[in-house]
């Protein structure tokens, strides 16, 4: 399974080689010393629902290495990070070698809860909160703020993660009939988890992902050998007459949604 820096350092590279500007990706010749516009390129990664990455030591995508001290730069990123953001946001850095040039890769981590505010800005009006737009950063309008606040307050139960299931445990070959696109050779690829996280089958980081209520109802190979899920079954019962006393028959239907809905119709 890839990690969440492997993964990044395949989108830096085929960034650099198509020139391809991403709204999660800035390319950077060196650090910046103007701080107040950093704040709000950090505050639009941490708005991003996987966060984004700084990579220094890059101009015009060619890879020409870093003009500044590493631990600098990534000090500095850190402080305001942590310092301007509210709530904090954290960093992982790491280096990268592309061309016999040394780029240094910063991955700011996504806020949690959203959105993540500039501290030192008026919530309202005050330029506090940002969003990536391509490679732009700009400004949350008031309705995209109240929006992401909204969001942050809602809890869906599809999507609240199942306690003692994993990933494994669901039936691969279903997902793959319902999301062809999925790496079939490598179930645990990061692109495999990235895709299953956007669909809400999966939740969390690609690190450590976590099974979803709907993920788990739809795709677990043993839908009722999770104890939170052994009674979700169809039951059918035929009686005679029109007192429920004794069952003629009785049918219990088990198995996933799909199976079940499928079993339901034969």
């Amino acid at each position: 399974m890839l990690t969440d820096k492997e993964y990044l350092e395949q989108l830096i590279n085929t960034a650099l080689k198509s020139k391809a500007e991403y709204n999660f990706l800035d390319f950077k010749l060196e650090l910046s010393d103007k701080n107040e516009r950093l704040k709000e390129h950090i505050n639009a990664f941490g708005n991003l629902e996987r966060g984004g990455c700084f990579v220094f030591g890059v101009k015009d995508f060619i890879p020409v290495g870093l003009q500044d001290d590493a631990d600098v730069i990534t000090q500095k990123i850190t402080n305001l990070a942590t310092g301007a953001q509210e709530p904090s946001l954290s960093i992982d850095a790491f280096p990268l070698t592309v061309n016999d040039r040394t780029l240094l890769c910063i991955h700011v981590l996504p806020g949690s809860p959203k959105p993540v505010f500039i501290k030192d800005r008026a919530p309202w009006g005050g330029e506090a909160c940002f969003k990536r737009t391509g490679s732009s950063t700009i400004a949350m309008s008031n309705q995209e703020i109240k929006t992401l606040m909204t969001d942050a307050q809602e809890n869906y139960y599809d999507e609240s993660v199942v306690k003692e299931a994993s990933f494994d445990e669901l039936d691969f070959d279903k997902l793959i009939n319902l999301l062809p696109e999925l790496d079939k050779n490598d179930r645990r690829s990061s692109k495999n988890l990235a895709l299953l996280i956007d669909c809400r089958i999966l939740t969390g980081m690609k690190n450590s992902p976590q099974v979803t209520v709907a993920g788990w109802l739809c795709f677990a190979k043993d839908l009722q050998g999770n104890r939170q899920f052994r009674n979700a079954c169809i039951e059918f019962q035929i009686f005679k007459g029109i007192l429920r006393d004794v069952p003629l028959k009785k049918y219990e239907i088990k198995g996933n949604l799909p199976s079940q809905i499928e079993q339901s119709i034969q």
